[in-house]
């Protein structure tokens, strides 16, 4: 018997455009639970895979993973939503279909329409037909021709940070089971992919803030890997090493810690790499000027995650710089002197004025007129003592409140130094003093009263500390274009130390309750104050046992220049 053969025929409407027909072709064959369907979803994620990796913004992956995945798996509509900072509401972060302004207004409190619902119930929706479900009213379905509908959560470490959403062509076959597998895959992928974009801001922002820190700290730090290679040294630690960064970071720690200390600190770090412990501990370490610094060294070490001491982390913190004690201590010396001294200079003139003013009141004494002068004299005396006193106080309160005032005036300096000799005679005498005195008129820009002052303080402190039968020099004579005032005397001189605090308020090279010489110690820091503002110049010439030279110059009026 022949065999019977069968012949099949195949029609194909020629209206169905091809490119309509290649879509409806790929949704049609990827919605089969086949091996293509299968190897489309990889090959999705191949591409958003490379377009992660991009290291671009978040927003540009996300809208770039949109518009990959409307292209390749033939979407009429893709997008992200994710939560926003108060995780009330969904708001469209990348979107491809749908007209940008319209999705930047679009905002979907949490349980409310289909992507809320998916945030709220944490499960992925699959609608075949929106128009026949729960969210016909709420899903806009005039804006879209298609009605099947996937919108999938975005989970990150079990809380959710969004959706993926889908909507099928109209032409095409509604959503399947395999579409929602795929798309959970995607949602899958892109949900890691915004969490490792949002812990690389976060690392980004985080070593933002450290560096900020380490920057602007005035603590020494400085990373050592176990090698002792220097990975880290911020300036603070730089600046004392005197080195600079780029030339420390990379080196081997004994190219870059100073020698003078680096056995010192060579032993801590062996101790925090070998130990795995912090350590601590002091060095001395020399300075610029010869000056020694004492810093104090803390070691703690970080690990690999194998639980090896991957290196250590040194912090350094310069003891010697504890500005604040130190300052509160010479705060508090200053003002231990001060009362010392106030004390010393008050008591003595009003001791004088109240003897003085008992015999004036006492009924059985009648002192002669002679008598009732000297007394009179006594009372004058220490007032105008009191007065000086109290008068270099007030100007150091001025000082320091930067309200010292002068009236400049072009004037002879011969006669007002002359005037301000003239109290200084009778204790030079009484020392039986050599007072040599040259003196050439010249003019200058200044003010009088403070000139007088000027040369007050220095001959007054030439004649205190000259011993008997020594010798004053005064000198005043035009130098060019200043004028040149010295004051020498054959005293006991100064030492180093005195020196270097010569001009500092209340001092005299001695103990305040100690001193051979009475006064604030307020001589030179008042002289060079009024040198200063006189735009002027002082300096001082002086060694132990060989007396001391004040040299002030002047500007010189500029008609007389």
């Amino acid at each position: 018997m022949p065999k019977r053969r069968t012949l099949i025929l195949c029609f194909r409407d020629s209206k169905v455009s091809k490119n309509k027909e290649r879509r409806v072709g790929n949704r049609m064959s990827d919605t089969l639970p086949s091996a293509k369907g299968e190897s489309r979803t990889v090959e999705v994620l191949a591409h958003i895979a490379q377009i992660v990796a991009s290291n671009k913004s978040l927003d540009t992956v996300l809208q770039a993973a949109t518009n990959l995945m409307r292209t390749m798996l033939g979407l009429e509509r893709c997008s992200v939503m994710l939560l926003d900072e108060n995780r009330e509401a969904l708001c469209v972060a990348a979107a491809t279909g749908l007209p940008r302004d319209v999705w930047l207004t679009v905002r979907i409190p949490i349980g409310t329409g289909i992507s809320g619902k998916v945030v709220y119930e944490r499960k992925p929706v699959l609608i075949e037909d929106i128009t026949k479900s729960e969210f016909a009213d709420a899903a806009h379905v005039e804006r879209y021709s298609s009605r099947s509908f996937i919108s999938v959560p975005l989970m990150v470490q079990g809380e959710v940070v969004g959706v993926l959403n889908a909507n099928s062509p109209s032409e095409a076959a509604p959503f399947s089971r395999d579409d929602l597998e795929r798309m959970i895959a995607i949602a899958a992928f892109l949900a890691l992919a915004i969490e490792t974009h949002r812990l690389r801001e976060k690392s980004a922002r985080t070593e933002l803030y450290l560096n900020s820190l380490l920057q602007s700290v005035d603590i020494g730090v400085l990373a050592v890997s176990a090698n002792y290679r220097v990975l880290f040294c911020n300036p603070a630690l730089c600046y004392w090493m005197g080195e600079q960064r780029h030339y420390v970071e990379g080196r081997n720690f004994s190219e870059v810690w100073p020698a003078s200390s680096r056995d010192a600190m060579y032993a801590l770090l062996r101790e925090c790499i070998e130990t795995g412990q912090p350590s601590s501990g002091e060095i001395v370490r020399p300075a610029a000027g010869g000056v020694r610094r004492l810093l104090q060294v803390q070691t703690v070490p970080f690990f690999e995650e194998e639980g090896r001491v991957a290196g250590v982390f040194i912090f350094v913190r310069d003891l010697s710089g504890a500005r604040e004690a130190e300052e509160l201590r010479r705060l508090h010396g200053i003002w231990s002197d001060f009362i010392a001294i106030m004390s010393h200079e008050l008591r003595t003139p009003l001791t004088a004025m109240k003897g003085a003013i008992h015999l004036l009141k006492a009924p059985e004494q009648d002192p002669d007129n002679v008598q009732r002068e000297n007394l009179y004299h006594v009372l004058e005396k220490n007032t105008e003592r009191l007065t000086h006193v109290l008068t270099n106080l007030m100007d150091v309160v001025m000082l320091e409140r930067d309200v010292f005032e002068i009236r400049k005036e072009i004037v002879s300096l011969a006669p007002l130094l002359e005037e301000a000799l003239q109290p200084y005679r009778a204790a030079a005498d009484a020392k039986r003093l050599l007072v040599r005195i040259d003196v050439q008129d010249c003019h200058a820009h200044v003010d009088p009263g403070q000139f007088k002052r000027l040369v007050s303080f220095l001959v007054d402190n030439a004649v205190k500390f000259t011993p008997r039968d020594g010798e004053v020099a005064i000198r005043l004579l035009p130098e060019g274009e200043h004028v040149l005032l010295e004051v020498r005397d054959s005293g006991c001189g100064m030492d180093l130390e005195t020196k270097a605090n010569l001009f500092a308020r209340f001092s005299q090279g001695e103990p305040p309750l100690r001193r051979k010489a009475g006064g604030l110690g307020l001589g030179l820091y008042l002289a060079k104050a009024i040198v200063d503002v006189h735009d002027g110049t002082i300096e001082v010439e002086s060694e132990e046992g060989q007396g001391t030279l004040v040299r002030v110059r002047l500007p010189v009026a500029v008609e007389h220049a």
